[in-house]
């Protein structure tokens, strides 16, 4: 797995860098907290090197 393209991946299809408010590792999951969700490719951010799902709680991801 090439983690700085699964990076990339991640930041583009959560709707750019400037959609983030916030991003934190925990454990086997990666939290990223969105200004506006319907940025979200999630079909996209799915098919991302190493992604084993997507799941939401309120605007995190």
């Amino acid at each position: 797995m090439d983690l700085k393209r699964t990076a990339r991946e991640v930041l583009e299809n959560v709707g750019g860098e400037e959609n983030i408010i916030s991003i934190m590792s925990c454990f086997t999951r990666v939290r990223v907290e969105l200004k506006d969700k319907t940025k979200v490719d999630e079909k996209k951010l799915k098919e991302a090197d190493g992604c084993q799902g997507v799941n939401w709680v309120g605007n995190t991801v």
